[in-house]
């Protein structure tokens, strides 16, 4: 019985001790202990935005929460402007940069999906473009339909590498006005 116990014991310590992070996609962010800090509410849709001031929010929360820069951080915010139903963003940073972000954009007829994951002054971005096959307000999982799925390279200003569709959902731009890429 006793050893028992210490195989179970040990298997909750092995198991805690390393946690990762992973979003639907099964892209890991992380493989350091996680802390998400969820609604850094800084941007109104009214005040212009500054992102020295967002950045020192996130270092602020950063260092209340005892974080270091090996911890994993989530940052929360939206953009205006894109859609009537919404745009949300979620950005990941390890080390003090910007290594993973998720931005939905909500419409009365369906949802974009964009990643952007950084790495070595370049930005792979996959677009998953969804529509609903009910009215916005009663959409459930099983009512959304992926109608197109695409992935491409950009350099760090917004700028494709290669050919891209001409209807993909740009707002490369709107984004990198309210994500800071260096928390330093």
């Amino acid at each position: 019985m006793k050893v028992y116990i210490y195989i179970c014991l040990f298997a909750l310590f092995i198991s805690c001790s390393r946690q990762k992070i992973k979003d639907n996609n099964n892209i890991m962010v992380s493989d350091t202990v996680y802390v998400i800090k969820q609604d850094i509410s800084l941007i109104s849709p009214k005040t212009d935005v500054n992102l020295d001031s967002i950045r020192q929010e996130i270092l602020l929360s950063m260092k209340r929460l005892g974080l270091t820069e090996s911890d994993t951080l989530k940052y929360q915010c939206d953009i205006y402007d894109i859609s009537s139903q919404g745009a949300e963003v979620n950005a990941y940073y390890l080390q003090g940069k910007i290594v993973l972000s998720q931005i939905n954009i909500y419409g009365e007829m369906g949802q974009t999906k964009i990643v952007y994951e950084f790495a070595d002054n370049q930005i792979k971005v996959t677009e998953k473009d969804y529509q609903y096959e009910v009215e916005f307000m009663l959409v459930t999982d099983k009512d959304i339909k992926l109608i197109k799925d695409f992935s491409y390279t950009m350099n760090m200003e917004g700028i494709p590498l290669e050919k891209v569709d001409s209807n993909r959902v740009d707002v490369f731009q709107e984004f990198r006005q309210v994500v800071p890429f260096i928390l330093r």
